[in-house]
């Protein structure tokens, strides 16, 4: 008698309705889903429930080329920043890695995350033998952000943070200082230690699990390489109707999508060449005995000097 509405949550975010029927694209990558029937009236019966999800990778290697040189001028150009939107990897660039403990010395794994933030983390650890009343430890810049037991363990064993336990990292990577240098994402060394008091084992990492808001704000100054190498291709561009057109090339190692918006250019003023005169005048330069006097005149007005002279001289042009 009633019509059932489908409703999902994704990655926490709250419930939203979604057609029983066809595609739905959301606005980023989700990583976990939860499914629920609603009824606004009358009741209902459900008999079959099927979902397909379309599985998505986050985007590797972005970077931006200026002139498609193969130079990266901005980007994750290191394994250690992992992906955008999704670190996935050890600081040491690896996905997984082994090493060796004993009941005296635990094995210490560093990765790299954003001092925005992450959504979700988890990692998966496994030994060579049964690890007994094993321990992790978390710390950022030395100081502890969180401590628990975990199950024994042998075989691949997922360790998943509570959010108490997240809510504890994010405000520690928040006050933590810039470790990568990735310029719009700064990330801190977050070292993560795993032993036991009563086992000596080889223990592996893998499948480092820390998403992130994958929005980035970039500030570039004069003398960031990226507005460096636009300037440099600014200079052997023909201007059309007296505008210049300088492509930025993306690049990525996996397939994806990315969506960039240029929310402001500015530019600094500079002088203007006004006449040059040679001194005898010549064709072609050539040593000689002879003095070659050279003028040059130039207008400072755009840079808002009204006394050149004095201007120059107080600045060291001469």
């Amino acid at each position: 008698t009633g019509s059932p509405v489908l409703e999902a949550n994704i990655d926490e975010q709250g419930w939203q309705p979604y057609p029983l029927e066809g595609y739905t694209t959301v606005d980023e990558v989700g990583h976990r889903v939860q499914f629920r029937f609603q009824s606004t009236a009358g009741s209902y019966s459900v008999d079959s429930f099927s979902v397909e999800t379309v599985r998505s990778i986050p985007n590797s290697g972005l970077r931006l080329d200026i002139g498609a040189d193969g130079v990266s001028d901005w980007g994750f150009d290191g394994d250690d920043a992992g992906s955008y939107g999704m670190q996935n990897r050890l600081a040491n660039g690896k996905v997984c890695q082994t090493l060796a403990t004993t009941s005296s010395s635990a094995g210490v794994f560093d990765v790299l995350l954003p001092l925005s933030g992450i959504d979700q983390f988890g990692f998966t650890v496994s030994a060579s033998s049964e690890m007994k009343s094993p321990y992790m430890n978390i710390k950022i810049g030395g100081s502890d952000v969180t401590n628990r037991g975990l199950s024994n363990f042998e075989t691949a064993y997922f360790v998943e943070f509570s959010q108490n336990e997240l809510s504890a990292l994010n405000n520690a990577l928040s006050n933590a200082a810039d470790d990568r240098g990735i310029l719009g994402l700064p990330m801190a060394r977050v070292s993560i230690t795993i032993g036991s008091s009563q086992s000596s084992a080889d223990i592996t990492m893998c499948g480092i699990f820390a998403p992130y808001e994958a929005t980035l704000n970039l500030n570039l100054a004069a003398n960031s390489a990226l507005v460096q190498g636009l300037n440099q291709e600014l200079s052997s561009v023909i201007s059309l109707g007296g505008v210049k057109e300088v492509r930025i090339p993306v690049r990525m190692m996996s397939s994806g999508s990315v969506k960039i918006t240029i929310n402001s250019v500015s530019s600094s003023p500079t002088l203007n060449p006004v006449s040059l005169t040679v001194s005898p005048p010549v064709d072609t330069l050539t040593p000689s005995t002879d003095w070659i006097t050279v003028n040059s005149t130039f207008d400072l007005s755009p840079l808002g000097v009204m006394d050149a002279e004095s201007y120059v001289k107080n600045n060291g042009w001469s």
